[in-house]
């Protein structure tokens, strides 16, 4: 639940920031309307949108955040190279290790900031299925990756 409300303030502030330039900075340089003006606007205008944008960040972490179990035939040290191949082809690194976890993180801070700083994959080994959890698009990715990459060792 922490993790949760976390990932919805990160993601409720960074996006009121970019809001907040988009609607009251720029008109600020482009015609010169002071920022009284555009915020008076913003919070007598903008309920709407505003309200849509909390609403959103409520449902971010539930919709772009998943756990997908992946199936393999042996345990996962007999198939860690997969992983590692997939995790070094997205460019992730390793950054931690331990008996029951390896956590994985973008190798540029470019690419960490464009996901906001939620470019955490964090593989549970504890089990088969191996459980890979962190930002949809990236976690299917990676498991697609990994699929291919053991049918190619298959020879299918």
């Amino acid at each position: 639940m922490a993790i949760y409300l976390l990932r919805m303030v990160k993601f409720l502030f960074i996006f009121t920031l970019i809001f907040v330039v988009m609607l009251l900075i720029v008109p600020l340089i482009a015609f010169g309307r002071p920022i009284a003006d555009s915020f008076n606007e913003i919070l007598t205008e903008g309920r709407v949108v505003m309200g849509l944008i909390v609403l959103y960040a409520f449902l971010y972490p539930l919709i772009n955040f998943v756990n997908v179990k992946r199936h393999l035939n042996g345990s996962f040290e007999s198939n860690r190279k997969f992983f590692e191949e997939a995790f070094t082809e997205t460019g992730y690194e390793k950054t931690s290790e331990t008996g029951d976890s390896v956590t994985y993180r973008k190798k540029t801070g470019i690419a960490r900031a464009m996901l906001f700083w939620d470019d955490e994959v964090v593989l549970n080994t504890t089990s088969n299925p191996v459980i890979i959890s962190g930002v949809r698009k990236i976690v299917t990715r990676i498991n697609r990756i990994i699929e291919r990459n053991i049918l190619r060792e298959e020879g299918v």
